[in-house]
């Protein structure tokens, strides 16, 4: 019985399952004494998850979206550490949504890098889980996920109007946009419509990668040049000018009038 107990607590459920089995009887599963993760419930060494220990702190700034030819190497890198002198360890998952949990545990994928399968299309996503052990203790964190994109039977397409180049799939018409990717050899930019740019965004020759001519743009309408001022003189007399023209003629006295409608004198009385 005291073996029996010992492998209940290093096995966890399956144990208890086992150890009804063997019973006769139906046992009631009891928490398990094992370290799990919370999303895969995978088994760390039989170790005690701990959630006072410290969890492991991922790097920031490490590239997490990658785009490559079939076949292309792809490296996947991660960093945790912890402060606490406890030891960081990793497992590596696949996805084919974007999250970091639900995944399918990838064997053998246990150090802080990691290499994934391209050889066929399309896009898988991963993420990692790093384990802080301290003695008997652990605790876990998952990382932010990781997209790999991998493209397939492609050939190089060159616009009519612009002649720049667009890297497209027979399979789909898709094209890689606003990414960098090694083609045969080479790392070539693209921009957000897909067209093959230099590290100044203008396009390039995929050839030779020179930057190419594009066709010559249709200018701009330029507005009508503001008619140039006269100079001060001019534009005073003709300021002048106007002035007169507009000024109302002032009338003459009327002298003759007045002296007509002053009243008579009459003559003294003989």
């Amino acid at each position: 019985m005291l073996l029996l107990t010992a492998a209940v607590l290093l096995t966890g459920c399956s144990a208890s399952g086992a150890l009804g089995r063997l019973l006769g009887e139906t046992v009631e599963t009891q928490p398990q004494t094992t370290a799990v993760s919370a999303d895969e419930g995978q088994k760390l060494d039989s170790k005690i998850v701990d959630p006072s220990l410290e969890k492991p702190v991922f790097q920031e700034g490490l590239v997490r979206e990658k785009h490559a030819q079939a076949g292309a190497e792809v490296t996947l890198e991660t960093a945790a550490t912890v402060n606490d002198g406890g030891t960081v360890t990793y497992q590596w998952y696949s996805n084919n949504v974007n999250s970091n949990g639900g995944g399918t545990i990838l064997p053998g994928a246990v150090e802080s890098t990691y290499k994934p399968d391209t050889s066929k299309g399309g896009t898988t996503f991963y993420y990692v889980m790093a384990t802080n052990t301290n003695n008997d203790h652990v605790n876990f964190s998952t990382s932010d996920v990781y997209q790999v994109t991998v493209w397939e039977d492609m050939y190089w397409q060159q616009n009519a109007d612009l002649r720049a180049y667009q890297y497209i799939s027979r399979v789909d018409g898709k094209y890689p946009k606003a990414v960098s990717m090694v083609i045969d050899g080479t790392e070539y930019h693209f921009d957000a419509d897909g067209f093959a740019v230099n590290t100044e965004g203008a396009y390039i020759d995929v050839q030779t990668g020179e930057v190419l001519v594009t066709a010559t743009p249709v200018p701009e309408e330029t507005p009508a040049p503001e008619t140039a001022p006269a100079d001060d003189a001019a534009q005073a007399e003709s300021t002048a000018e106007t002035q007169t023209e507009e000024a109302p003629a002032e009338e003459a006295p009327a002298e003759e009038a007045t002296a007509e409608e002053a009243p008579a004198e009459e003559a003294p009385a003989e």
